[in-house]
């Protein structure tokens, strides 16, 4: 299984030479695609608010049969008065630690459920710091391999 974060930008145009995760999706193979908000970076700055689901899928169409399994507001946003909101550049609540370990822990218990040995999971430096409770945030395209 391939995993994801919502906002696939590098996903979607590959790095460095390798597939993109809208090229892997199209292909035939005995792997899946899965696309998840609860892998989101914890929400601290406007950069980390996501778009919405229905502008992701028309700007990547080879992956709208995943991000068509989002809700369309799939980001931290706990406040309808005053939105998170990537499009107007707006952060007017940032995700607390214990609301980021709550979606660690939902994450954990979706993992275990999956029938796959092996995922390879794209995501954010402070959840899988916190996923794999690291004592510091990964740098970059940091690569990590953890056995769960």
């Amino acid at each position: 299984m391939l995993l994801a974060y919502p906002d696939v930008q590098h996903l979607a145009k590959g790095r460095h030479g390798t597939a993109s995760a809208a090229h892997l999706a199209q292909q035939p193979a005995s792997h899946r695609v899965v696309v998840l908000g609860s892998i989101a970076e914890q929400c601290a700055t406007v950069g980390d608010v996501g778009r919405p689901t229905s502008e992701l899928v028309k700007q990547f169409p080879a992956l709208s049969e995943q991000l068509g399994q989002l809700p369309e507001k799939w980001w931290f946003d706990p406040c309808p008065d005053r939105p998170n909101c990537a499009v107007t550049r707006q952060l007017n609540r940032k995700e607390r630690p214990d609301e980021v370990q709550r979606r660690v822990s939902e994450f954990s218990r979706w993992l275990t459920s999956q029938p796959e040995q092996l995922v390879v999971a794209f995501g954010h430096s402070v959840f899988w710091q916190r996923f794999a409770h690291m004592p510091k945030k990964m740098a970059n395209c940091e690569v990590h391999q953890f056995w769960f």
